[in-house]
């Protein structure tokens, strides 16, 4: 079972005890989900996926998640994974966008003044 997942989300307070690993996700993400981890139980990489996920209080925060299959002896035993809240990651890009739309603004206040006076 997918244990260090499973601990991470409810210590994020996602999931309540005895849910199963996808009740967390949005229900649009299960299925790239789904699809991503039978990628990831055929051996292939998926890397860092982006997910939303519902917490237990209901509010919506966006995730990373990364899981990998333990095998022993050939053999799939469980899943281990991570999960990252990136949820301040999004909100610091949405400044910087602001930001950078404010500076060329600014840059476009200055700049068209000046090709205005040279007619």
């Amino acid at each position: 079972m997918k244990r260090h997942i499973l601990f991470l989300a409810l210590a994020m307070k996602i999931l309540q005890p005895g849910s199963i690993y996808s009740d967390m996700l949005i229900p649009e993400d299960r299925k790239r989900a789904a699809e991503n981890m039978k990628k990831v139980h055929q051996g292939k990489k998926v890397g860092l996926s982006e997910y939303i996920v519902k917490k237990k209080d209901g509010t919506k925060i966006p995730v990373w998640i990364r899981s990998g299959v333990n095998i022993q002896n050939g053999i799939p035993v469980g899943m281990q994974g991570i999960i990252i809240d990136v949820s301040e990651r999004h909100m610091l890009e949405g400044q910087l966008q602001q930001a950078q739309k404010m500076e060329a603004i600014g840059t476009l206040a200055v700049v068209l003044p000046m090709t205005l006076i040279k007619f």
